[in-house]
Order: C-alpha cells, then structure tokens, then sequence
C-alpha cells in the first residue's frame, strides 16, 4: 500500500554523513519526498525543477554561505519553510538568518526530537 507524501525536503549541506542522517531521520519520522545537495550550486540546480516544503540548510557551504541561498530559495519558492542548521550557533548567525526569512535554526548535532519538533511546526501537510 502506498503511504501519502507528507512534504517535500530539500537538505543542503556539504557533509555527506550529515544528510545521510537527515534522511534516515526524515524516513523514519514519516513519508517525504527526500532530495539533497553538497553545496550551492547544487541547492540552486534542485531548486529549478523543486519547490520544497522545507528546506534544512547548513550555513556553512564550501562554494557559498548558506545563509546566503535564503533570499535565492524564498524568491524561486515563497511558501518554502527555510530551516538553519551549523555547529556555530552565535546569535548573529540566527538574527540574519530570521531577518533573511529562516524560520527556524537547529544546532549541529541534532537529534531525532529536534528534527521531529520542526516536522510538526512547519511540514506535515494538513
């Protein structure tokens, strides 16, 4: 029998282990459409043919800040939760993220809770 997609996620971040336990996370916590990036240019190709429901980004990416993609994300995709993530959680780094549409910001490492917390917040469709 074939489950209801919940939402579709876009993971942005440059550490392959990272979004491999993003995805099993996400698979565990419910059904979504699941694609990732390793950096921007990859993120921005994604984004040509998705309009994802959420969209968990690092701030650190090796070709580009992260926090740079929201305004890019937000004009190709408006209603697209943009999630933060970095192991460098200065207040700073959340400020801009926020002032820049990010609606939530999760700290490296994040658990299965944390990630669950977010779904429920922003993702599951109704």
């Amino acid at each position: 029998m074939n489950r209801k997609v919940e939402s579709s996620i876009l993971i942005v971040d440059d550490v392959s282990s990272v979004r491999q336990f993003l995805k099993q996370a996400l698979h565990h916590l419910g059904t979504y459409e699941i694609h990732d990036a390793a950096d921007a240019k990859q993120a921005l190709r994604t984004m040509t043919f998705l309009r994802p429901d959420i969209i968990f980004l690092d701030i650190d990416l090796p070709d580009q800040q992260g926090i740079t993609l929201i305004p890019k994300f937000l004009q190709q995709s408006p209603n697209t939760t943009i999630v933060m993530f970095s192991a460098n959680n200065t207040v700073e780094n959340i400020v801009k993220a926020k002032k820049l549409g990010a609606k939530g910001f999760l700290v490296k490492p994040f658990t299965l809770n944390k990630i669950d917390f977010i779904l429920k917040k922003y993702g599951r469709k109704q």
